[in-house]
């Protein structure tokens, strides 16, 4: 319960939220430059930093080809997505301990 008390979003809990919330969650360790989620997935995860920083990117090559696949109206195979290109990404933010991304 500690980690999710230090997290904003979550401070007006009460205990007995708090002790269900934990109840469900699992933590998940990533090494540095493992990536957590792509841009272009499905978000359905909640991710709360316990320890360390996570950097957000955005490519934004990624985003144009993307949009102009949707805009010549071709329906996106999960196969079909565009690849994500870190070495063209750009960082937007940086989530510290205590901070949350995700849906």
């Amino acid at each position: 319960i500690g980690a999710l008390r230090k997290v904003k979003v979550l401070e007006t809990l009460g205990k007995s939220q708090l002790q269900r919330l934990a109840d469900t969650v699992s933590e998940v360790a990533f090494k540095e430059g493992d990536v957590i989620i792509r841009q272009g997935d499905v978000g359905d995860t909640m991710f709360i930093i316990k320890e360390g920083q996570v950097r957000v990117t955005i490519d934004e090559q990624f985003k144009r080809r993307q949009t102009q696949l949707k805009r010549d109206g071709l329906t996106i195979a999960d196969g079909d997505m565009p690849s994500f290109d870190p070495a063209t990404a750009n960082e937007v933010m940086r989530v510290e301990a205590g901070g949350y991304f995700g849906e």
